[in-house]
């Protein structure tokens, strides 16, 4: 997750933010842009759409965050500037292959016009049409800064203040802010921050939709955690499954030492964990470590990046991953063009992972010449490996030399990354990366579970596995790039899919006959021989059940 200025500060470092930002999908990639393993990078430029032919444009389009929950369905939320119109928030939505951009309406109580400072830092989709974006905004009265909560209902987006804890401070102490947000359905989201409490001093906020409302929390913090003017806490990013929640921050120790934040909800609790360092981390002054990102392709399995300082004082990619129950802690590798000595910086943004022991970074690191540069580290085989990020044919060399990726979204094994870098004439361009195309091919799946493949991956089957009744259909999921069979007696059996229920061991008036995937929330269909239609997380528009048919149903499709 790209760190969007805290609102303290924001109105004089918005122009410094330019166009790092993560609106770079404005300018669409058609499939199949990209081959094989090697990144191929483009130049964009594109500001949002309700700006475009706007004199009074001064930032082309600064933003945080961007939600696919179906192909050719996304919605983008950021914040621009314009010189009538101050620090505004906007939100774009991408649907039958072009954008659009949406109004914004602030709470009643935030300031607006040339003094307004508001905007977005994240957006989550649960499904297509249902999505909540967070960030923050300037209150007019009191001049203080709010987390600010936007949801969208029938296509209309309306904003409130979030809410915070019981320990938030009042008056001139008054300051909270949302920095990401996870939906795993439509109505349960958690949002991620910080605030200030009433002894002035910034902790972690936790803020969770459940039944249409939201509720704040102040996020755990681990024993070894400062009191006093040592408190210091802040969660950066979340991810979410349908029952358990990780975010990520940093926090400040008792001897004033900066070190990684992993909080997690299972079970309804929330604990917190001080996330590992390697073993070449600093100490006492040289302490220093903060993650920003989160990727967790299934439950209790996760990658977490960001950036820590080594016993010089020099700074490094962090990876923390988490398998079997404990995280452990990697130095993210460089290039070998990377600087050493007073050269040496690296730094992690964000993370994707499409399956455990199968993930993408990204961030930036500096050569051996001092200049900036795009990195992509990639975990494939257990091994993590470094990757310098190509740079367009306009980029700049020497003083003009500087580029970074800051965000990256994959899917199977296509992904894209975006950033920023600075062209020959020294301005500032959007920088978008691409690897991998979209898999072609098939399967084919027999009665007794056997899943064969044909230039598609094969992730697994029921073949050779005691089953209570026989496969009759199967579905694959085009998000992950797994698939899932399906048995007479209702049974789903899900691979490198999510599972979301079924109708096996329940009550049946006749057998199952087939599925299908639901392309719009990702859910999917069972379908019975009496015109029957079970959805799970996917919506029920009707079903022949429990009427007449000439002939049993043999099959759907979506």
């Amino acid at each position: 997750m790209k760190t969007f200025m805290p609102l303290r500060t924001v109105s004089s470092a918005l122009l410094a933010l330019g166009v790092l930002s993560l609106f770079l999908p404005v300018a669409q990639v058609p499939a199949g842009a990209a081959t094989g393993t090697a990144w191929t990078p483009a130049r964009v430029t594109t500001a949002p759409t309700a700006l475009q032919g706007s004199t009074s444009l001064t930032v082309p389009g600064t933003g945080g965050g961007i939600s696919c929950p179906a192909p050719g369905d996304c919605t983008a939320a950021g914040f621009f500037r314009t010189k009538t119109t101050g620090d505004a928030p906007w939100l774009e939505s991408y649907a039958g292959g072009a954008w659009s951009s949406s109004p914004v309406p602030l709470p009643s109580s935030a300031v607006t016009g040339a003094n307004e400072v508001a905007g977005f830092e994240s957006v989550s989709c649960a499904r297509p049409g249902t999505c909540t974006a967070v960030g923050g905004f300037l209150a007019a009265t009191s001049k203080t800064t709010h987390g600010l909560i936007g949801t969208v209902s029938d296509g209309t987006w309306t904003t409130t203040a979030a809410p915070e804890p019981s320990t938030a401070g009042t008056g001139t102490g008054q300051f909270a802010f949302l920095e990401s947000v996870a939906c795993s359905a439509p109505g349960t989201c958690t949002a991620v921050g910080l605030y200030e409490d009433s002894a002035g001093h910034d902790l972690g906020l936790i803020d969770t939709l459940s039944d249409g409302t939201w509720t704040a929390t102040a996020a755990p913090e681990p024993s070894t955690a400062g009191t006093g003017t040592d408190q210091y806490a802040n969660l950066n990013a979340v991810e979410c499954s349908v029952s358990t929640c990780t975010a990520v921050g940093r926090y400040e120790d008792s001897a004033g030492g900066d070190h990684g934040l992993i909080d997690t909800l299972s079970g309804g609790t929330w604990t917190a964990t001080a996330a590992p360092e390697p073993s070449t981390a600093g100490t006492g002054t040289d302490q220093y470590a903060n993650l920003g990102s989160v990727a967790c392709p299934a439950p209790g399995i996760c990658a977490a990046v960001g950036r820590y300082l080594d016993s010089t004082g020099y700074d490094h990619g962090l990876i923390d991953t988490l398998s079997g129950g404990t995280w452990t802690a990697t130095a993210a590798p460089e290039p070998a063009s990377s600087g050493t000595g007073t050269d040496q910086y690296a730094s992690l943004d964000e993370a994707s992972c499409t399956a455990e022991g199968n993930c993408t970074v990204v961030g930036t690191y500096k050569d051996s010449t001092g200049h900036h540069h795009g990195l992509i580290d990639t975990l494939s085989g257990g091994t993590w490996t470094a990757t310098a990020a190509p740079e367009p044919s306009t980029a700049g060399t020497g003083t003009h030399q500087d580029a970074s990726l800051d965000a990256v979204a994959c899917s199977g094994a296509t992904c894209a990354a975006g950033g920023a870098y600075t062209s020959s004439t020294g301005t500032v361009d959007g920088l978008l990366e691409t690897t991998g195309t979209a898999p072609s091919g098939y399967f084919e799946a027999a009665s007794d579970g056997g899943i064969f493949s044909f230039t598609v991956p094969f992730h697994g089957s029921m073949g050779g596995k005691p089953l209570n009744a026989p496969i009759v259909s199967s579905a694959a999921d085009p998000y992950t790039g797994g698939y899932y069979e399906v048995a007479s007696d209702g049974g789903i059996f899900a691979f490198t899919a999510p599972f979301y229920g079924s109708m096996g061991g329940k009550p049946l008036n006749k057998p199952i006959v087939g599925m299908a995937f639901d392309t719009r929330t990702g859910g999917y269909y069972e379908v019975a021989s009496d015109g029957g239609i079970f959805a799970f997380t996917a919506p029920f528009y009707g079903s022949m059940g429990g009427k007449p048919l000439n002939e049993p149903i043999v099959g759907m499709a979506f």
